[in-house]
């Protein structure tokens, strides 16, 4: 079982870099610490830049301060709409060189990623399932469906095989949900972890204010990507256990 773990990146404006750049680094050295006996639990750690809403600075940066502080991941600059081609680009790089599984994650949901969430998150997959959602308990009253790429697994020969991520709304794991269980039967499974953890937002203005963004209009945007894919929010729901 070989597992990669992909992180997006980017800073529109170049005063943001910095805080950008350090919540990138601190998710790559958490990634390659997380072991499975004296194996690395991920032997691939992606970082993903969508040149299309950052800067122009953010790749490069990551890249040196990667370095800086000894910590091992890849940065890849990818052009695209952040949750969906520039996402797949990483996937598929993955795909590639072999690997079975990717855990996409959002930077701020940091706190969550510890081995003893992993072990129930790779003994799903094990098992057969094809998506794993971690809970994340702080947007349980924001989202229709608590399957969100904050903390979610997917087996990438799976996702592959219904094109991948096409949304356009921010709200990726939707449709690929939908194809899946209609391919494979159910197969997308929740896991709450039992562990005291909190999402980390950015400090600055534009991080609140993105994250306020994302959490007022993301059970709308579920349930129109739903809609897109001719099912509803609560088929979407009977199908995941």
């Amino acid at each position: 079982m070989k597992v990669g773990i992909i992180f997006r990146s980017y800073a529109k404006e170049a005063g943001l870099v910095p805080e950008v750049v350090k919540r990138a680094v601190l998710s790559a050295q958490k990634s390659s610490e997380l072991r499975v006996g004296t194996d690395v639990l991920f032997e691939k750690v992606l970082i993903l830049v969508p040149v299309d809403y950052d800067c122009g600075e953010t790749g490069s940066r990551i890249r040196t301060a990667l370095e800086q502080s000894r910590v091992t991941a890849e940065v890849l600059e990818v052009s695209g709409h952040h949750s969906s081609k520039a996402l797949n680009f990483g996937i598929r790089c993955l795909y590639d060189i072999g690997f079975d599984y990717v855990v996409i994650m959002s930077n701020k949901a940091l706190e969550y990623l510890k081995f003893t969430v992993m072990k129930g998150v790779l003994s799903a997959l094990d098992v057969g399932n094809k998506v794993v959602g971690v809970r994340i308990n702080e947007l349980d009253d924001v989202h229709a469906v608590p399957i969100e790429n904050t903390f979610c697994a997917w087996d990438i020969h799976a996702l592959l095989s219904v094109d991948g991520f096409d949304s356009k709304i921010g709200v990726e794991e939707i449709a690929p949900i939908i194809r899946l269980t209609r391919k494979f039967g159910v197969c997308t499974k929740l896991i709450s972890p039992q562990t005291e953890a909190k999402l980390n937002i950015r400090e600055s203005t534009d991080g609140k204010v993105r994250h306020k963004d994302v959490k007022d209009t993301k059970r709308e945007r579920q349930e129109a990507e739903a809609i897109r894919l001719g099912a509803t929010i609560e088929w979407v729901l009977q199908h995941i256990f």
